[in-house]
């Protein structure tokens, strides 16, 4: 299961260019938010890759909107120097 979580969060990070860090904790939160029929989930990837895009992907919206501001920020500076 948590490889399935590993594999959607890279396609996630590499379609926005983004390369996030995290501990194996996240993953074991995100894997409590899939119901289990036994070893399975019930969903199958369709769940899997729900949970992945509703947890991950809001992370990686944020990291690439502070990233858009620091080269917004960079860009003016840039503009300002004399």
């Amino acid at each position: 299961m948590s490889r399935a979580l590993q594999f959607r969060s890279a396609q996630l990070q590499a379609s926005k260019g983004i390369s996030l860090k995290w501990d194996d904790q996240v993953l074991d939160l995100l894997v409590l938010k899939v119901d289990f029929d036994g070893d399975y989930p019930l969903e199958g990837a369709k769940q899997v890759d729900t949970v992945a895009d509703r947890y991950l992907a809001r992370a990686l919206r944020k990291c690439q909107a502070a990233k858009d501001l620091i080269r917004a920020a960079a860009a003016a500076e840039t503009r300002a120097a004399p």
